[in-house]
């Protein structure tokens, strides 16, 4: 039984940098989640058909729209909606494409090893990591464009507590990373072992559950996301969102 390591292992290096197989994971996640976007509109229609991939398109999309700009409002919302749209989108597609019997049974050869071609990216700590800190500085940028001077000083005042303030921003991006990193790590550890136990039926179930919890993590991870926009960018003083669009230009 072999249980995935915690951290990647190198296929090769350019220079002193090693390329893991998670890295090149996400770039076949990344052109897997471009040819989606590709098909989904190559063949736009007014009205699609209702089993297309243009439908699909429009419902992922659409949800995701109606979710930020009932959260922020219609402006803000905009805003926002391409990072959601990018997070849910890359994760969910690379937590699918980890159920596929393309991650393990692909070996290359290094050295005198054999190390699997790929490994689940969001079971490697430093691709959710660099999935928090991008979610963090584009939040911290939202919120300086939209309050500007407000945001900086609830920082330093009142003493103690803007400090406290400070150290939370950064708690964010560790626990939004390491929540779906150990989650995604444990699903792929227990499908690893109910497959080497029970080869039959209960690995199946597990799939299945996988699928779904696929699903949920990204939610969480995109909806956290807009959480985490909305607190940064509204107004203690209740400003109206209108009025806070025009001041951020």
């Amino acid at each position: 039984m072999n249980i995935p390591p915690l951290a990647p292992e190198a296929l090769f290096h350019l220079g002193p940098l090693a390329v893991t197989n998670t890295i090149l994971y996400t770039y076949f996640a990344i052109l897997v989640t471009l040819l989606l976007a590709w098909l989904c509109g190559r063949r736009l229609q007014m009205v699609p058909h209702g089993r297309s991939w243009q439908m699909l398109g429009e419902v992922v999309i659409g949800q995701l729209l109606n979710l930020a700009e009932t959260a922020v409002g219609r402006a803000r919302g905009r805003v926002v909606f391409t990072l959601m749209a990018s997070l849910f989108c890359f994760i969910i597609v690379a937590n699918w494409l980890s159920l596929l019997p393309i991650i393990g049974p692909i070996y290359a050869v290094v050295g005198n090893a054999h190390v699997p071609l790929f490994r689940s990216v969001n079971a490697d700590w430093s691709t959710t990591l660099a999935l928090a800190v991008i979610t963090f500085l584009a939040t911290e940028y939202w919120a300086l464009r939209f309050r500007g001077k407000e945001h900086l000083k609830h920082f330093l005042w009142p003493p103690g507590i803007g400090q406290i303030e400070l150290v939370s921003e950064l708690v964010r991006m560790l626990s939004l990373s390491v929540r779906l990193f150990g989650n995604l790590l444990a699903g792929e550890v227990l499908v690893t072992v109910m497959t080497n136990l029970i080869p039959i039926f209960v690995p199946s179930l597990f799939q299945v559950l996988e699928t779904l919890f696929g699903l949920i993590q990204a939610l969480v991870f995109t909806v956290l996301c807009l959480a985490y926009f909305t607190l940064g960018t509204t107004s203690h003083e209740q400003e109206p969102d209108h009025l806070a669009v025009a001041g951020a230009h």
